[in-house]
């Protein structure tokens, strides 16, 4: 195995026992039992166990980046209509969330009660987050899409919150939940019916 592939073996082992058991009670031992390996071929890769961790994480952020991308899709940020600007940032968020539950349950469940350091980096992730819906609703302002007078932060925190709290429930604790994960086309279609009405000035309707 080429040096990538194990070290992504070595994430994707650590990823599912630390959504299963928390980061306190999973330890390095466990992830060298999953993944096959020698300790040493564990610390050729990480210097510890927040080090994989903190890896996860940021893997996490670029990835829903990557995701949510509008130039993905060859969409253009300055000519695409609203409504399928903000429908595609909800259901492409959803569908990264779905498609990697494990990653989802660290990174959604897993912000209070670690130590400081750690925390600072779910903080700083979860504030990149927010920088990028803040631009979104910020350009909106500026094509007289969305009011000039809404409070953009607060508007942002709230999309952001009620997406990740939707995405917890329904992708990254479903079991839990008793519930089937529910579709992420009918989910968005859900969040856009009773979203966008109240966030554009000119509010189609179209899907």
């Amino acid at each position: 195995m080429d040096r990538e592939k194990r070290k992504e073996q070595i994430l994707d082992c650590a990823k599912k026992l630390f959504a299963e058991h928390g980061y306190y009670q999973a330890q390095i031992s466990d992830i060298i039992r999953d993944a096959n390996i020698a300790r040493g071929t564990f610390y050729r890769y990480f210097t510890n166990k927040k080090d994989i961790f903190v890896t996860l994480l940021e893997n996490f952020y670029e990835r829903w980046v990557s995701e949510v991308s509008l130039k993905r899709k060859m969409m253009d940020l300055e000519t695409i209509p609203p409504e399928e600007h903000f429908r595609h940032r909800v259901q492409q968020s959803l569908q990264f969330f779905a498609g990697d539950p494990y990653l989802s349950r660290i990174f959604l469940r897993m912000g209070l009660g670690l130590p400081p350091d750690m925390e600072n980096t779910i903080k700083r992730l979860e504030n990149q987050i927010l920088e990028l819906i803040v631009k979104d609703l910020n350009l909106g302002i500026k094509h007289n899409n969305i009011p000039s007078d809404i409070d953009v932060t607060v508007t942002a925190n709230l999309l952001i919150g009620a997406t990740l709290r939707i995405a917890y429930y329904y992708f990254a604790e479903p079991a839990k939940q008793g519930g089937a994960v529910k579709d992420v086309e009918a989910i968005t279609d859900e969040i856009c019916r009773i979203v966008l009405p109240g966030l554009f000035l000119k509010h189609t309707g179209a899907k």
